[in-house]
C-alpha cells in the first residue's frame, strides 16, 4: 500500500481523519509528483474515499496557484521554523517569512503587513 508497512497504515486508521493524515504524509515524503498523486488516488480508492478523490480531481483541473503561507514565529526557534518552511515549500506552497523577504532599508512593519495581506494561510 504505497510502500507503507501495515503498522503505518493502521496508524492512519487510528487518526481522526485518516485520509488527511495519509495525504499529508505522502506529500511530505514523495515531493507531490504526478506518480505520487496517481498512487495516492489508488490507495484512496481502496479506502473508499470518493469524497477525497473528488477534491483531488477538482484541484488538478484548477490553474490557481497554491495559497501563500505567512509564517510568524519566535526568533528563539528560527532553525526549526526554517525547516518547517522548507517542508511547506517542497509540498508546493509559497511562504513569506522575514528571512529572505526583507532587505536593508525595508520598512519592517510595511513588509510584514504586505506579507500578511497577500497570504491565504
Amino acid at each position: 500500500m504505497l510502500g507503507y508497512k501495515r503498522v503505518k497504515v493502521d496508524n492512519f486508521s487510528d487518526e481522526v481523519n485518516p485520509a488527511q493524515e495519509l495525504i499529508l504524509d505522502w506529500i511530505y515524503s514523495s515531493g507531490n509528483t504526478n506518480l505520487s498523486v496517481d498512487m495516492m488516488l489508488s490507495y484512496l480508492e481502496q479506502m473508499q474515499r470518493e469524497d477525497v478523490i473528488e477534491v483531488i480531481h477538482k484541484a488538478e483541473g484548477s490553474n490557481a496557484p497554491p495559497p501563500s503561507v505567512f509564517i510568524s514565529y519566535n526568533w528563539g526557534i528560527q532553525d526549526s521554523v526554517k525547516q518547517l518552511r522548507d517542508r511547506i515549500e517542497r509540498a508546493g506552497f509559497s511562504c513569506w517569512m522575514d528571512i529572505g523577504q526583507m532587505g536593508g532599508g525595508d520598512s519592517l512593519y510595511a513588509k510584514i503587513d504586505s506579507g500578511m495581506r497577500n497570504a491565504k494561510v
